[in-house]
């Protein structure tokens, strides 16, 4: 069990589960969520969107924007939920940095499932119109390669716990147990 608070980090690939599964986690535990997409989406609203180079300039910023606020965040010594598709050579200095700074414990979550299943996720996601064009999925959707839907998890390197959770079915998915797991840390 940790005696430091718990800094829950979700990540994995494109349409893995991550976004459901914090959300999901966010409202049962009554935990604070920053989930990257929701400030790109403000930023577009703010300033604009056009296209797929646009989209990864707002996903830098959008970056910069998530950890500042982690970070004020973390200060308040509370547990809380950070989602993104976080890349290991990144993101692991700066997550491991505030850890350090702030004094807590990071647990990972990395949601996994099938290449097949990533793909028409994706595929759903865009045809749905439920996301901000600003993302420009149907340009990142004709981008991509078969390589791209990989079903490799890249899990930070970070210290503490951490545990692979199969996304594809509420039956694989286990949420019982990630919440059994979870529970000692908050």
């Amino acid at each position: 069990m940790a005696t430091n608070p718990a800094l829950i980090i979700i990540t994995g690939q494109v349409a893995s589960g991550k976004t459901t599964l914090s959300q999901r986690l966010a409202g049962d535990l009554k935990l604070p969520l920053l989930n990257r997409d929701t400030f790109k989406e403000h930023i577009y609203d703010t300033v604009g969107w056009s296209d797929r180079a646009w989209s990864q300039k707002v996903g830098q910023a959008s970056y910069r924007i998530l950890y500042y606020t982690l970070a004020a965040l973390l200060g308040t010594r509370h547990p809380c939920i950070v989602e993104s598709n976080f890349q290991t050579q990144y993101d692991s200095p700066v997550i491991q940095r505030l850890c350090e700074d702030y004094g807590y414990t990071p647990f990972q979550i990395c949601c996994i499932t099938s290449p097949a299943v990533m793909f028409q996720r994706f595929q759903a996601r865009v045809h749905s119109g439920q996301r901000h064009p600003g993302h420009a999925d149907v340009t990142n959707l004709q981008a991509m390669s078969a390589a791209d839907w990989r079903a490799t998890p890249e899990l930070l390197a970070l210290p503490g716990d951490h545990m692979l959770v199969d996304t594809t079915t509420e039956t694989t998915l286990s949420y019982p147990s990630i919440l059994a797991r979870l529970r000692p840390y908050l």
